[in-house]
């Protein structure tokens, strides 16, 4: 490798009230790779959990697009609407850019072991795609992680 850089599996984009990110745009995410030597990065949406996949995704195809391909992106599946998350999924993983699926339970108030990601874990083995889960231990301040233990992975 004749020159270092780095990828950054884990970012955001948009503004969302309840998340601390003085900086969500592109153009900002753009200067802040720079200056840190990072390559490439794949990036969350962080509308992606609270608007549907039909308007968030290609929100984030423009910005791999925008980025000439730096920015890569994920779909969130929601299983609360497996068949609508499913959906999209399919006509993105054909997409430029497109990273893998995100799936978040504390947010969508799952547990991970649940049956209802049985159809994510389906179409990513079948279509060797990624997923990308927020696992962390449960704390007093933040009592939603119990949905996303890492145990419950297992």
């Amino acid at each position: 490798m004749k020159q270092e850089f780095i990828i950054d599996a884990h970012v955001h984009t948009g503004w969302m009230g309840n998340l601390m990110a003085p900086e969500v745009d592109l153009a900002a995410l753009l200067r802040l790779m720079d200056r840190l030597n990072i390559q490439s990065v794949i990036c969350s949406d962080t509308r992606s959990i609270t608007i549907g996949p039909e308007e968030y995704l290609p929100i984030s195809r423009r910005a791999f697009d925008e980025s000439k391909g730096r920015v890569f992106y994920l779909g969130v599946y929601d299983p609360n609407r497996p068949h609508e998350s499913l959906e999209i999924l399919r006509k993105a993983v054909k997409w430029p850019g497109f990273a893998g699926i995100k799936i978040h339970p504390s947010w969508h108030r799952t547990m991970a072991n649940d049956r209802a990601y049985r159809s994510a874990w389906e179409y990513a083995a079948e279509n060797d795609v990624t997923i990308l889960a927020h696992t962390w231990s449960v704390s007093d301040y933040n009592p939603v992680q119990k949905f996303s233990t890492p145990g419950l992975f297992e």
